[in-house]
């Protein structure tokens, strides 16, 4: 299912607080006016809209938001690298220790390592199995140079995995409700300043000055340069991203949050795919919409058969 973030007004977020900070002064200052035409533009009303505008002006930008996402997923993948290499320490030694013994080779998941190489659940389990076996044969271990030091580094990654693991999955999770709720700020601000342009009309539709000052104007300098959508993938069929007419130049933001590996093509056939880009796990890429197929109105999503066939994704468009 795919939510797309919207927004009741046009321009930026940062000319609609401004507007509305400024026209807020000045209703105050017109206040008897407002009040005499309609009875619930008071100073309650003004007091309720001020609040509104300083809860827009404390909300975490969605840049923000991004930018948290992103270093949350860099961490855990950093975090793996660690594990990767600390499983071929522990290999090493292993085949030291038991050079012509695979079934205790085994024992430290040399049989095993290739199917959750990738995955950061079962990454966590494994770990502990690896640490089990290491403290199980510590002695022949340690007289192959391996040191008690080196094995507490096993649970410690583990450790560590779990707990970033946990806070990346619980942060991409929360993400649509922390941006849902960033808007509903933003639109309660924008609908109170709105409401008093609208009146400010009629107040002074024979006052050519003041009703020009009570404007909702975005320039174009302020017109959102891209549109933010967040998907949750389940399956291989492919699904419409975002449709608009082809355009080579076009830049797309792809963050694919995993599990899954996940395909992207523009086409105007959903299996017409042969420029399909494959975005890895954890990854963030900046694509040109001729990187991902030469004509059609449409981006396609579909997760790529393998152990995992779900991921949730976060596509940035440009819309310039």
């Amino acid at each position: 299912m795919a939510t797309e973030i919207k927004r009741a007004y046009t321009g930026s977020d940062d000319n609609m607080f401004e507007t509305s900070s400024t026209l807020h002064n000045i209703f105050n200052s017109n206040l008897a006016d407002f009040t005499l035409f309609d009875t619930t533009l008071d100073a309650a009303y003004s007091a309720n809209w001020l609040l509104k505008i300083n809860n827009a002006s404390t909300v975490v930008r969605d840049s923000q938001i991004k930018d948290i996402q992103a270093q949350k997923t860099i961490v855990v993948i950093d975090l793996m690298r660690q594990c990767r290499l600390k499983y071929d320490e522990v290999k090493y030694f292993a085949k030291r220790a038991f050079p012509d013994n695979k079934a205790k080779q085994a024992e430290f998941g040399t049989d095993t390592y290739k199917d959750i190489r990738n995955s950061h659940s079962k990454m966590i389990s494994f770990l502990a199995e690896m640490h089990k076996a290491c403290i199980k044969y510590q002695a022949e271990l340690i007289a192959k140079g391996m040191t008690l030091v080196k094995i507490a580094e096993i649970e410690t990654l583990r450790d560590q995995l779990m707990a970033d693991n946990t806070d990346q999955e619980s942060f991409i999770k929360g993400r649509p409700v922390l941006t849902q709720d960033r808007i509903i700020t933003l639109n309660e601000c924008y609908y109170d300043t709105i409401r008093v342009i609208e009146a400010a009309q009629i107040v002074y539709a024979n006052d050519y000055a003041r009703k020009n000052q009570y404007v909702f104007n975005p320039n174009a300098s302020d017109t959102p340069d891209s549109v933010i959508l967040d998907f949750a993938l389940d399956g291989p069929a492919p699904i419409v991203i975002y449709d608009a007419p082809y355009d080579p130049s076009r830049l797309y933001t792809i963050t694919n949050n995993g599990p899954g590996i996940v395909s992207f093509h523009i086409s105007n056939d959903p299996n017409n795919s042969t420029l399909a880009f494959l975005a890895l796990p954890g990854s963030v890429s900046v694509l040109r919409a001729d990187q991902m197929g030469i004509e059609g109105n449409f981006l396609f999503a579909k997760v790529m058969p393998g152990e995992f066939m779900n991921a949730t994704i976060v596509v940035e468009i440009n819309i310039e």
